[in-house]
């Protein structure tokens, strides 16, 4: 449980961000639909002024990479960043943050197994803290299980099945069934390979 450390310029009255899961030295196995991120994000004023509060998730965001290295700021620099999501409010704990979705329905993703390291933000204006930001503490994460070596798995399945099914039709009758399961499996084979290049940009 890491909080948001102090910022010179910051208001010292509004609570900081506390980062609960994946907790420093986590080990996920599976984060092929993403990782399941939870911090709290408590309500803060983004600038000096006593009327203007963003309530959370507003102004909070999350920064995923492969990179433990930060700036000035104590952010993650921009090489190592594979991802960076809006917050959202989790429903089911109060005052709790997560990672918002993509349009597949995916949270902060990790593309390959490897080692990872996140983090959570808060924006704010540059006279109430350096940089225009406030972050927290870095939290690594090892990932055994990802969308990229999920894929990879479902593509040498489907491999090994097409080349029984070849095999299959060259020693009996050319039945329009057997035919068909080829068919099948060349375009699944294909559609697999689209997704890793394009969709998710594997590394191979």
């Amino acid at each position: 449980m890491l909080a948001l450390p102090a910022t010179a310029g910051a208001r010292r009255d509004d609570k900081p961000a506390e980062l609960y899961a994946p907790a420093d030295g986590a080990v996920v196995k599976n984060a092929v639909k993403g990782l399941k991120v939870d911090f709290t994000c408590p309500a803060y004023h983004p600038d000096i002024y006593d009327f203007i509060i963003n309530e959370g998730p507003d102004g909070y965001s999350l920064t995923l990479s492969t990179s433990p290295d930060v700036d000035q700021y104590g952010a993650l620099v921009p090489g190592g960043i594979v991802d960076v999501r809006p917050a959202f409010v989790n429903p089911k704990l109060e005052g709790h943050c997560g990672s918002d979705v993509n349009q597949r329905g995916e949270t902060l993703l990790p593309r390959e197994p490897g080692t990872y390291y996140w983090q959570a933000s808060r924006t704010c204006q540059t006279y109430a803290c350096p940089g225009g930001i406030e972050v927290s503490f870095v939290n690594k994460v090892e990932v055994r299980t990802t969308v990229c070596s999920a894929l990879r798995s479902q593509s040498a399945g489907a491999r090994s099945a097409l080349g029984k099914a070849k095999r299959s039709l060259r020693k009996r009758p050319r039945s329009k069934a057997r035919k068909a399961r080829v068919a099948r499996l060349d375009a699944k084979i294909k559609t697999l390979r689209q997704r890793q290049r394009v969709v998710y940009e594997c590394r191979r």
